[in-house]
């Protein structure tokens, strides 16, 4: 069924074109997404159909519950501003289409034939890793320790330098998948314990899960390849984690109120604990509106996107690709040589483009507000496809040099760590987070 996902995707791209169908059309589109998702998983590296899914959440999931829950009868989104700023038909019209052909974008190439990151394929690049005359459970540990020790330089260093330490630091990640293709290796469940530790520690301490929500997939993707696991197990799993997140994503409000803005003194580990109890014991409450417009309000990237609906071009005019060519641009030219050049982030793109000024936090319009906000409605949808595409491209690029140097399979979690939840932040994030990926 696979082969033919493609041509579902294009069907629904061309009812969404001609048709009012959006909710039934965006809700088909998830499910055969998380299906993509869920069927792969075990077989193969679930990359790109994590980051569609993710895609469909906050662009098409979330903005329905915009639209028919946190409303303008609501008081809790009037109250904190997230009351959809465009009607669903001007948002859908626009939206379902573009996301759609993100997708195909994403999966044109990497679905054809014999698809390199799945099945035989793959079991082929494993087969050489593991027969490998040298001892990559060695370099790997090597890798672990050399990421924690950037873990503690990018505390230390300004700026760009950061930047960089912030690489040195993921190197802990391919580490890891060295030691997992080496399974002669002895300790390393030891290792995988203490590096775990190690991370549980700095997400609490730092109240930042980053690392995992946009690592961790991918990761326990590499993991699992080769397990035959059966579907109904494979959906328990997703539906223990989903409602685990939506625990993760409370308990981060309450933990985030009680650490940075009143001067915590205590244990933080234990207040995350007692915070991760309270909730997971309270679980059926987290369905209520009430309860559940925090989860909202963070998913909802549609509505940043709406604020750039609403403004553009009635207020400010179409960029015509002036500000994606000097996205472009940033990308490859060094600070050196352009020192006030473009940075990744919303400040600039949130008042530009969505008349809003940041204070105090941070959020982007995204590569579809990019997209929407330099050509308009069909540019952006077109825009949408060739950004697609060309991550979906960069993907496979990996697999063609992995046919000389397998290892460097081992390096796709680092690669594309940004690039992963860059619909959620700018074109920039993902180009420029890949380019200097791949250098280092």
């Amino acid at each position: 069924m696979r082969r033919y996902i493609l041509f579902v995707l294009l069907a629904i791209l061309a009812l969404s074109l001609v048709t009012t169908m959006y909710y039934p059309l965006s809700i088909i589109l998830t499910v055969i997404v998380f299906w993509c998702t869920l069927e792969k998983f075990g077989k193969g590296i679930v990359l790109l159909e994590t980051m569609a899914l993710y895609s469909c959440i906050i662009y098409i999931l979330m903005p329905i519950l915009g639209y028919s829950v946190y409303n303008s009868d609501n008081r809790v989104a009037i109250l904190w501003n997230r009351v959809m700023p465009v009607s669903s038909d001007r948002y859908y019209s626009f939206m379902l289409p573009a996301i759609t052909t993100y997708i195909i974008g994403l999966f044109l190439i990497n679905y054809s034939k014999g698809r390199p990151d799945e099945g035989s394929k793959l079991e082929q690049f494993v087969v050489r890793l593991k027969q490998r005359r040298e001892q990559p459970g060695k370099v790997g540990l090597w890798l672990i320790g050399a990421g924690l020790i950037f873990y503690f330089v990018r505390l230390a260093v300004p700026g760009g330098l950061a930047a960089v330490a912030s690489f040195g630091y993921l190197l802990i990640f391919p580490g890891l998948l060295y030691l997992h293709f080496q399974p002669s290796f002895r300790g390393r469940s030891w290792v995988y314990l203490v590096v775990t530790a190690f991370l549980v520690r700095d997400a609490i301490n730092t109240g930042m899960f980053t690392v995992f929500f946009y690592m961790g997939i991918t990761m326990v993707s590499f993991f699992f390849v080769g397990k035959r696991i059966r579907l109904p197990i494979k959906l328990g799993v997703v539906i223990i984690a989903i409602c685990g997140v939506f625990i993760l994503q409370l308990v981060k409000v309450s933990y985030r109120r009680n650490t940075w803005k009143n001067n915590y003194e205590g244990s933080k580990a234990l207040l995350f604990q007692d915070l991760f109890i309270e909730k997971a014991a309270g679980f059926q409450e987290v369905f209520s509106v009430n309860n559940f417009f925090p989860i909202y309000a963070r998913l909802n990237q549609g509505y940043v996107t709406a604020m750039v609906i609403r403004r553009i071009p009635s207020q400010q005019p179409y960029d015509d690709g002036e500000s994606i060519a000097k996205t472009l641009a940033a990308s490859l030219v060094p600070r050196v040589l352009w020192p006030d050049k473009p940075e990744a982030g919303g400040v600039y793109n949130m008042w530009h483009f969505a008349g809003f000024r940041l204070r105090g936090w941070s959020t982007n319009i995204g590569p579809v507000g990019e997209g929407y906000g330099n050509f308009g409605p069909t540019g952006g949808i077109i825009y949408m496809f060739f950004f697609g595409l060309f991550i979906g491209w960069a993907y496979k690029m990996v697999f063609v040099r992995a046919r000389k140097t397998p290892l460097l399979l081992l390096w796709i979690p680092l690669l594309f760590f940004e690039v992963t939840y860059a619909m959620e932040n700018d074109t920039l994030q993902a180009v420029n987070s890949l380019l200097k990926a791949s250098f280092f």
